[in-house]
């Protein structure tokens, strides 16, 4: 503006400039690298005239200057806050982080670290991450430490075992990468700890339950078997194999327990099990199985489905109930009572009859019946 007295543009402002001495100005709009507006700066003169090029070059670098610096102030606002949201992170995460030198040597690490290894901080910072590993995990920790400085890998992760101060065991999953510099150049690095001991002491106590289990199945004179949430058949008990005389080998397909079927009865066998996959309803079949000596036996089989908390069926649980000796006296008890029947009807009929052919006829037929044959004769002359 040449003259601020006489310009359009400076009519709201004209009596503040004159009070302060201001006749011309020359202005320029502060850009930054990428386009951005981010103000103006100006050049006021105390008599009415344009800038000289000297002037527009002056207020040029004046305004590539500013754009320098405010971008800058903006970056390094920006760079603190995102340190202070990474300090925040890293003293509030749930998980136990620590920064160490490239020899193992710790020279940071939040409270949740400090927590799980119960030291003070001044006493971690006097150790390296193999002083507070557990003994029998120090070597892979070593391995994996070497591979990651070699750069074979980017970062490990273990679920490995750490000593606390007071030398009880903390079990966790721990990760660790590397800080690199500007060159790429490792300088540091950062380890994540999660405390899984409650998981592990959790998985060790199922194991325990399905080991007690398991053992209490073998005792059992029942043939005992587990199968998955599918049907497919992945344990049998030390009674399925003394039965039926074959191997854990032979049993690892899913289905080979088919193969000790009577195959007459297989096809229903198969259609009552897939129904009770379908429904999640119990399982209870009479049906007959093969014994290491290649006879069949009836068994009553049962199984029923066990549900995780959701209801959702997880694994079966079967067993096979030696039922033909049961079976045997059943039908031996029906048979005698059909022999008794048979003789106090015929001694009915003898009382009753005189005529001797007749009663001959009666005692054929008896004797017939008695013994099961098919047809019977009374000889004589």
């Amino acid at each position: 503006v040449e003259d601020i007295r006489t310009d359009p543009r400076w009519a709201r402002y004209r009596d503040l400039a004159e009070a302060e001495g201001l006749r011309a100005c020359s202005s320029r709009p502060i850009v930054s690298g990428k386009g951005e507006l981010l103000g103006t700066i100006a050049m006021y003169f105390r008599q009415p005239r344009l800038p000289s090029a000297r002037d527009r070059e002056l207020i040029e670098l004046a305004a590539d200057l500013a754009a320098i610096a405010i971008e800058r102030r903006r970056a390094d606002a920006a760079l603190q806050a995102a340190a202070e949201r990474l300090r925040a992170t890293f003293s509030q995460a749930a998980v136990g982080i620590a920064i160490g030198e490239l020899d193992g040597r710790f020279v940071e690490m939040n409270d949740k670290f400090v927590a799980l290894l119960g030291y003070s901080e001044e006493a971690l910072r006097k150790l390296d991450i193999f002083d507070v590993t557990h003994r029998d995990d120090v070597a892979q920790t070593r391995e994996c430490v070497d591979k990651l400085l070699r750069g074979e890998i980017p970062e490990y992760t273990l679920e490995k075992r750490y000593v606390q101060h007071d030398g009880t065991t903390v079990w966790s999953r721990s990760t660790v990468t590397l800080l690199k510099d500007r060159q790429g150049r490792a300088s540091q690095f950062i380890l994540a700890v999660e405390d899984i001991t409650n998981r592990k002491q959790a998985e060790a106590s199922l194991r325990q339950r399905e080991t007690e289990l398991r053992a209490l199945a073998d005792a059992m004179p029942q043939l005992v078997w587990m199968a998955d949430e599918n049907g497919d058949v992945f344990w049998f008990n030390r009674g399925w194999y003394d039965y039926t005389g074959t191997t854990a080998e032979q049993m690892q397909h899913a289905a080979a327990w088919t193969r000790v079927l009577d195959p007459a009865v297989l096809p229903a066998v198969l259609a009552r099990w897939q129904q009770s996959l379908a429904t999640g309803e119990p399982f209870e079949m009479e049906f007959p199985l093969r014994g290491a000596d290649g006879l069949y036996r009836t068994f009553l089989t049962r199984a029923k489905s066990v549900r995780d908390e959701s209801g959702r069926v997880v694994r079966w649980f079967g067993t096979n109930t030696d039922v033909d000796q049961v079976k045997r006296v059943q039908q031996a008890l029906r048979d005698e009572s059909n022999v008794l029947e048979l003789l106090n009807s015929t001694g009915s009929a003898l009382a009753r009859q005189r005529d001797l052919r007749s009663l001959l006829q009666t005692v054929t037929d008896a004797a017939t019946g008695i013994s099961g044959a098919r047809c019977g004769a009374f000889i004589y002359h």
